[in-house]
């Protein structure tokens, strides 16, 4: 089993579409406890393959290096790799397993007309002659949709992607990418200020389980500050 946390799951799914349509690729470091592969940081890589990348990756060595040095010196494990598919399904193909380290994680990205789908995990065996598909954990990213004033603190951006398990965690997400975000969204106290309003999809969290509310990928949560006035 392998459980990958919301930094490095951002940094994944970002690195898929940003490389899109060619195929990205990285590196899975962390640890192992308690049975399962935990991923803290994803090391993304620059595609090194000579010629074209729809359908093709190569990891420069020297980048696998600079990840194993860290391990020898007492950094993050060395848990697999990652790489994405652009427009097709999320599967270990031929080429994959017979370019891959036995025994360690590949975490394969599916990315659909420039969103991310689906992910899998596979391990080769020792013979490099079939794969198996591994238990994948990981956090949803719903979007979210920032209103115009707000837009100056997400670089411009009208809507930004979060992982996050609850409408909370998305927003903790967000605002630890975005700081200057957070004094308009939350007080002193670290509660949403009462102006702020937040829909999941449709919904607003108040009438749900508030910052409690489940997210889950393709959901999109809005944030509308209230407008009122009178004499």
């Amino acid at each position: 089993m392998i459980r990958i946390e919301s930094a490095p799951w951002k940094v994944m799914v970002n690195h898929a579409l940003a490389w899109f349509p060619r195929e990205c690729c990285g590196i899975l470091l962390g640890h192992n406890g308690n049975g399962a592969r935990v991923v803290t940081e994803a090391m993304a890589c620059v595609n090194a393959y000579d010629g074209d990348r729809p359908d093709r990756f190569t990891i420069d060595p020297k980048d696998i290096l600079r990840a194993q040095k860290r391990e020898f010196t007492g950094g993050p494990s060395l848990l697999g790799f990652f790489h994405s598919h652009p427009n097709e399904d999320s599967y270990f193909s031929s080429t994959d397993l017979a370019n891959s380290w036995a025994g360690v994680s590949n975490v394969v990205l599916s990315i659909r007309d420039g969103k991310f789908a689906v992910a899998r995990s596979f391990i080769a065996n020792q013979e490099k002659t079939e794969s198996r598909r591994e238990e994948l954990f990981y956090p949803p990213m719903p979007q979210i949709l920032i209103p115009t004033p707000l837009r100056q603190y997400t670089g411009g951006k009208s809507a930004v992607t979060a992982a996050g398990t609850t409408v909370g965690e998305a927003l903790s997400a967000l605002t630890s990418e975005h700081p200057e975000l957070r004094k308009n969204l939350y007080n002193d106290e670290g509660k949403l200020r009462s102006f702020v309003n937040i829909y999941l999809n449709d919904e607003d969290i108040r009438y749900l389980s508030k910052e409690a509310t489940p997210c889950q990928d393709g959901d999109t949560l809005s944030i509308i500050p209230s407008i009122a006035g009178g004499r």
